[in-house]
């Protein structure tokens, strides 16, 4: 598996990984506005624009093949976090988290979590903040994920070997066995 940091020509291929698996695994809990407002943020064009206002997305690639998309948003939220139904529960997603962790350590990290994402989210440390909520027909539970202690103590996923690394963060584009 290859991660690295989407380049504005990926972000078609990512939008695709986004909208397949939120129509899957997320969009029969919500109504159709927030159906609406979901696909239209995911859109490859609402994206780029907001990559060019500073927003970053990691990918999670098999092949060429992208399998895992991570969103964020001033360098601290999660704003996507979408990986395909065939590669869930193989560690795509919790490698990506790594990755945003190790990029930014001293940081506390936010997500709006989809109700049926809670508990995954949980299983990395992330806590509620809040109740669930309603916004534009989005429902979402407001989360964060507290800063780390000791940030050499994660997986690096820059390591091919995915072991704990001693020294900088991750590079632009990594290799891992996950």
């Amino acid at each position: 598996m290859i991660f690295r940091l989407a380049t504005l020509p990926d972000l078609d291929a990512a939008s695709i990984v986004v909208r397949t698996t939120f129509l899957a695994n997320v969009a029969p809990l919500y109504n159709p506005e927030g159906i609406q407002t979901f696909l239209s943020y995911a859109q490859a064009e609402a994206w780029g624009l907001r990559h060019s206002q500073g927003h970053n997305t990691w990918i999670a690639l098999e092949g060429e093949r992208i399998v895992g998309v991570a969103h964020v948003r001033d360098g601290n939220h999660l704003s996507m976090l979408f990986v395909l139904p065939a590669h869930q529960r193989a560690g795509v997603g919790r490698a990506l988290l790594d990755i945003l962790r190790r990029e930014s350590p001293d940081s506390e990290f936010t997500v709006n979590s989809s109700p049926n994402a809670v508990s995954a989210y949980q299983k990395y440390g992330f806590e509620a903040t809040g109740p669930e909520t309603v916004t534009s027909g989005v429902r979402f539970v407001p989360m964060r994920l507290r800063a780390l202690s000791k940030p050499n103590q994660l997986p690096d996923p820059t390591s091919p070997s995915g072991t704990p690394a001693a020294g900088a963060a991750g590079a632009p584009s990594v290799t891992a066995d996950h």
